[in-house]
């Protein structure tokens, strides 16, 4: 276990100290800026414009920080052959990625934490805010952001980082188009797009499910259901994604 905190703290040193980091960051910022901007366009919906638009910030803020420095975290390892030193000494590959999941997602819920509370000091001036659906709704946004972790760091074991990339948004973009891709299934009359379109819907990881954001907007009541559901599909990708990442890793040849 030391191991694996001793690789997600350099993991953490490392990511801090990179640009794109602050890039996302005030990217998120001006988001929230630019919701205060058109609120001011709409006086009586300016709460739940500024709300809308800034839970969108953390969702995608969040979100880039694990695919475009995901992408390249393991890469960057093998690419300057550190990898060879780290794993040369009582550090299994497991616990390689394990530490590197752990030291980019604690980087995540800083600035999760960091986003949400500006975006919270923002929505409270400007009305009341239903906490407890504010609070699972960045908890939501959070996992999703773990989960594109996981994937980006399941391709960044065997390809180059543009396009684990590239893999990461296709999927980030089709698990929100999931309910979608059923619909239109079930209306096809094609039998062989119904049943390839069906078949992707069921397995594929529905990325809806982690979103809360109208529950914020209209203080709608979120079931406990949901939130073991959102919970549940978050550790089963993490546990599936995991075991493949650490398979194809040992199966890697650096020398």
């Amino acid at each position: 276990m030391r191991n694996i905190w001793i690789v997600a703290h350099n993991t953490t040193k490392e990511i801090l100290r990179d640009k794109v980091l602050y890039g996302l960051f005030v990217f998120a910022l001006f988001l929230i800026f630019c919701s205060l901007l058109l609120g001011q366009l709409s006086f009586a919906e300016q709460a739940r414009i500024v709300t809308d638009l800034g839970l969108v910030a953390t969702q995608v803020g969040c979100g880039m920080l694990s695919v475009f420095v995901g992408s390249s975290l393991v890469w960057k390892e093998i690419e300057r052959q550190t990898v060879l030193t780290l794993l040369s000494k009582p550090v299994s590959r497991a616990k390689f990625l394990i530490g590197k999941f752990l030291g980019l997602g604690l980087v995540i819920i800083l600035v999760d934490i960091l986003i949400s509370t500006v975006l919270a000091l923002l929505i409270q001036n400007l009305g009341d805010v239903h906490w407890y659906q504010f609070i699972v709704a960045e908890i939501g946004a959070l996992f999703e952001s773990l989960f594109l972790l996981s994937v980006a760091i399941f391709f960044g074991v065997f390809c180059r980082p543009i396009m684990t990339t590239v893999f990461t948004l296709s999927i980030w973009v089709l698990g929100h188009g999931i309910n979608d891709l059923h619909y239109f299934s079930q209306k096809s009359p094609n039998e062989i797009f119904k049943a390839i379109g069906l078949g992707i819907s069921k397995f594929f990881p529905n990325l809806d499910y982690f979103n809360f954001k109208e529950a914020v907007i209209y203080g709608d009541a979120i079931s406990s259901l949901s939130i073991t559901r959102a919970f549940g599909i978050w550790i089963a990708w993490f546990i599936i994604l995991s075991i493949a990442s650490t398979w194809i890793f040992e199966k890697r040849d650096f020398t």
